[in-house]
């Protein structure tokens, strides 16, 4: 019988929290098993808890979610982070990803994206509320025409990336191995020089 994808709840807004989870409980696919109102008992229930996703707040006492996601950086196994937050911001955005979250979530849209967006990183795919992509800067690339760079297989795998696919989800739509797609990434950033794996999730996004 196949479970439901565990959740962590981290906001400091007691109402607000209460409306994710009822969001959340509405639907069968994902269950709560924790709620905090810091980032302190955000930490000790990641690590009791072992929640599959932890939806973080950015700001709250004690710690913020990008100080939970820094705490965490050096674990073995991390759960799969969203950042949620009232900042339609560039800065933020960046900063989250370099953390290691996967999911971004303007706190205006979560009623209406909240459960679109724990479908996608339950499995490790990144989301970021459409509403926030019209304040992405491209990234300066001197050289320009950066796609010509790449072969045709390159530039497919590019685009996937480019909509937050991630590599299991590539492999099966290109018909290559999972080892494949992660070799073709690997050549890409070599390409476009990019260092790091979020680096290139966010060169693409913001040059598609």
């Amino acid at each position: 019988m196949k479970t439901n994808t565990t959740v962590l709840i981290a906001d400091d807004h007691p109402i607000f929290r209460r409306g994710l989870i009822e969001i959340i409980e509405e639907n069968n696919k994902f269950q709560v098993i924790s709620e905090v109102d810091d980032g302190e008992k955000a930490l000790s229930a990641l690590r009791s808890k072992r929640p599959a996703v932890a939806v973080l707040d950015i700001n709250m006492p004690n710690l913020g979610g990008l100080d939970v996601l820094a705490a965490t950086s050096r674990w073995g196994e991390r759960p799969h982070f969203v950042i949620l937050t009232m900042y339609n911001d560039e800065a933020y955005l960046r900063k989250a990803l370099e953390f290691g979250a996967i999911g971004y979530l303007l706190k205006d849209n979560a009623e209406s994206e909240l459960i679109a967006c724990l479908e996608a990183v339950q499995y490790g795919c990144h989301y970021i509320s459409p509403s926030i992509s019209g304040a992405l800067a491209c990234y300066n690339n001197k050289e320009g025409k950066y796609l010509e760079r790449l072969t045709a297989t390159e530039r497919k795998i590019y685009l996937l990336i480019s909509e937050y696919k991630s590599n299991a989800a590539i492999a099966v739509l290109l018909a290559l191995s999972i080892r494949t797609v992660e070799n073709h990434r690997s050549n890409i950033c070599k390409k476009l020089n990019l260092k790091g794996y979020n680096a290139l999730i966010k060169f693409a996004s913001e040059n598609h």
